[in-house]
């Protein structure tokens, strides 16, 4: 029985292959019909169908879906300001930790409470100075509390760091920014110069970071700390950076100190805080008088009639009673306003008298100077030939004048040069080979050569020779 069922189905299998024509020249393959995009266009206008790995190769592309992007949050986007920044109202209101600014406002009303009275008299002499410093600049007038925390508004104030005045600069921030500080001047005491200064420097953090959060701890810890920490976090969120703890403690407490300072400043009243008492603001009706040359603050108080304790506390920048002034450069002096024209008249005084022709004070200073007969010192790499050419004479009288046979000089060797003279010259502060050179119109290779020197430096004091042609 199984057998016959085997049989069967083989004779079904068979037919039904049967039932499949074979592909003849009177049977053809039919193909369906090909689209322009699967037909080639061949040089001569021939068209054909594309093999198969042309299809594979210029397969079409799926269209991509559409997606609709999510606008990204602002905080998360990085700043890049295109235009300057524009002053929308005189205060600011900042993103901070809340459980730091009630700390801060317990610290001031509680445990500082009467040092903060202080800050408050003192900021309230300077106040309308400072704002109106931010309002030219077109940047918050809130800023003014920076101060307040900062300093105090105490000039005379310096940190551990060497944050010096009211803004607290360091030396480098406070150059980089036009103040001058050095052993006679440092403008970093100055509450006007230094408004300026600190202007600048918060219109330059703003532009870097993009928000005020972030300036005020540039402002606290520097620029680079707070670049490092949004690199490590790899964010521009202040909030998150405070959370992440990659900002120093002192400045996570920045941002909540500066807005507890405003609250209390502003509603003082209402804390029970002493009104700051009106004095005298020694900035008020003062002008200002442009310096080019040195002068004494002592001597041009007594001139324009004005007291010299006065006219030191109008200019808390200056650090001794003498002012000096490098040429090409000037000081500003501030000085009342009813002695402007005076004070004007005096420095145009100072600055002609330092005009005095150079030849006369040359004159004055080569008389009071003996001569005698020039030696020049051989140096490495000269020769007959460089040491006359640089005294403008010849060989045959430079060995002439030494009995010398050959031209051979060695270093160190004493060689008179006949119709030069040297003259002893006493060397200032301030002096250089340059300069002296300038003044006695010679060279400097000249004048190391009759002293032997090895290279340019001179101190204060030293005797050098200088050559003059007799």
């Amino acid at each position: 029985m199984s057998k016959l069922i085997s049989i069967l189905g083989f004779l079904l299998l068979i037919n039904g292959c049967a039932s499949i024509s074979p592909i003849t020249k009177k049977n053809p393959l039919v193909l369906p019909e090909l689209s322009k995009a699967d037909m080639v266009i061949e040089e001569n206008g021939k068209k054909r169908p594309k093999t198969r790995i042309e299809i594979l190769t210029t397969a079409r592309k799926i269209p991509a879906p559409t997606v609709t992007l999510k606008p990204v949050p602002i905080k998360e986007q990085i700043p890049v300001p295109t235009t300057p920044i524009t002053r929308e109202s005189e205060n600011f209101e900042l993103d901070y930790s809340k459980k730091l600014y009630k700390f801060w406002m317990n610290y001031y009303l509680k445990r500082d409470r009467k040092r903060f009275q202080r800050h408050m008299n003192r900021g309230h002499k300077v106040e309308t100075i400072v704002r109106e410093t931010f309002k030219k600049h077109h940047l918050p007038e809130d800023l003014f509390f920076v101060g307040l925390i900062e300093s105090g508004y105490n000039e005379r104030i310096s940190s551990h760091a060497n944050a010096v005045g009211p803004w607290q600069f360091i030396k480098g921030t406070a150059t980089r920014y036009g103040l001058r500080v050095d052993r006679y001047i440092d403008e970093r005491f100055n509450i006007v110069k230094a408004s300026e200064a600190s202007a600048q420097y918060f219109k330059d953090l703003y532009n870097i970071f993009g928000s005020w959060e972030l300036a005020l701890c540039a402002y606290n810890a520097g620029e680079y700390r707070i670049i490092n920490a949004i690199r490590r976090g790899n964010t521009r969120d202040y909030r998150e950076l405070v959370r992440k703890k990659l900002l120093p403690k002192e400045t996570i407490y920045y941002v909540p100190k500066v807005m507890a300072a405003r609250t209390i400043y502003e509603s003082r009243k209402n804390y029970g805080f002493r009104k700051p008492a009106s004095a005298s603001n020694p900035f008020k009706n003062a002008s200002t008088s442009t310096f080019k040359s040195s002068f004494s603050l002592n001597k041009v108080a007594k001139k324009i009639g004005v007291s010299y304790h006065r006219l030191k506390k109008m200019n808390p920048d200056i650090k001794t009673g003498w002012v000096h002034i490098k040429r090409g450069r000037s000081h500003e002096l501030l000085v009342p306003s009813s002695k402007e024209n005076t004070a004007v008249k005096i420095a145009k005084s100072y600055r002609e008298k330092a005009r005095k022709p150079e030849a006369k004070r040359l004159a004055k200073l080569r008389s009071k100077i003996k001569a005698k007969i020039a030696a020049y010192k051989v140096q490495k790499g000269d020769n007959l030939t460089r040491i006359a050419r640089m005294f403008n004479t010849n060989i045959r009288t430079i060995k002439k004048a030494n009995k010398l046979k050959t031209s051979n000089v060695y270093i160190g060797q004493r060689i008179k040069i006949p119709g030069l003279r040297s003259k002893v010259y006493t060397v200032r502060r301030g002096d250089n080979l340059g300069q002296i050179a300038r003044k006695f119109r010679t060279t400097i290779a000249s004048i190391k050569g009759l002293n032997g020197l090895r290279n340019s430096r001179i101190y204060p004091k030293q005797k050098i020779q200088i050559p003059v042609k007799s």
